[in-house]
């Protein structure tokens, strides 16, 4: 065997190590967010009990926002932070042949509106039956994302209130 082949070897090895550091890497980091998602949802469960709808609308955003990353990590292998993506590719990201994913941006864009409101009675009128609509919604939501990232229905997300009720 000569120099070159030797060396060409050792780069392909070497290669895979590190593409097999990335691919853990990236699956770490889309079950934190994973996790953080379901976290951010439980929390906005409990605070919804409490009647604080605004903090409520701030933790689906960013349980949103979560599951959003972990996609984009799943099918561009690569991290990402959502401030990173404009509308047009969060767009992209979320298209599918079923779906064209607006749907999701209109309701993560309603989400961020109703958690940047600064007139409070406008929040307090809200019915706790309407926050649990947008609660369940935000749920459906984070439930078809994390299907497209895990074949496997035991690690996809799983809603608060399905889980509490096993407990």
């Amino acid at each position: 065997m000569d120099h070159a082949s030797l060396n060409s070897d050792l780069d392909k090895r070497l290669s895979s190590v590190m593409d097999g550091r990335k691919n853990n890497k990236i699956s770490g980091y889309i079950n934190d967010c994973h996790i953080s998602a379901y976290y951010h949802m439980r929390l906005a469960w409990m605070l919804r009990s409490h009647y604080q709808f605004k903090i409520c609308f701030i933790l689906c955003d960013w349980a949103l926002s979560e599951l959003i990353r972990a996609l984009y990590a799943w099918e561009h292998n690569e991290f990402c932070a959502i401030n990173g993506l404009s509308m047009l590719e969060q767009l992209e990201l979320l298209h599918t042949d079923s779906n064209s994913g607006l749907d999701i941006i209109i309701f993560r864009g309603t989400m961020q509106s109703l958690a940047e409101l600064e007139e409070l009675p406008h929040i307090q009128s809200l019915k706790s039956s309407d926050v649990d609509k947008l609660l369940f919604n935000t749920e459906d939501i984070l439930c078809r994302l994390s299907a497209r990232i895990f074949a496997d229905s035991t690690k996809q997300y799983q809603r608060v209130r399905d889980m509490e009720k096993r407990y």
